[in-house]
């Protein structure tokens, strides 16, 4: 309901912030590209936990049940109606989950 309100915030925020050095942005890109942790977070054995919007194409919902799989010790919770930036569009909603899981 509120996409085009938050994508114009995060893109405020955005622009405040400093500009990226290139060293950092490419390093980041080449570790998601690179790096496969999937044996490490199977492995752990501290809680964890992660908050979802089910309309996130960035991190598609199906992506939860695949991260469950992987340590069964992962708690999920997912906001129905909320993308990639729940912490924006759904601010109470996530303040509300995020203080329970802590």
């Amino acid at each position: 309901d509120s996409a085009k309100q938050d994508i114009k915030q995060l893109k405020q925020f955005i622009k405040s912030a400093p500009e990226p050095q290139e060293i950092a942005l490419s390093t980041g890109l080449d570790f998601l590209l690179n790096e496969d942790l999937r044996q490490l977070f199977s492995e752990l054995t501290i809680p964890v936990y992660g908050i979802f919007g089910a309309l996130d194409a960035l991190v598609p919902i199906k992506a939860v049940a695949k991260i469950q799989d992987l340590n069964p010790d992962f708690n999920a919770h997912v906001i129905p109606k909320a993308s990639h930036a729940p912490f924006i569009s759904h601010k109470s909603e996530f303040i509300k989950v995020l203080k329970e899981m802590l």
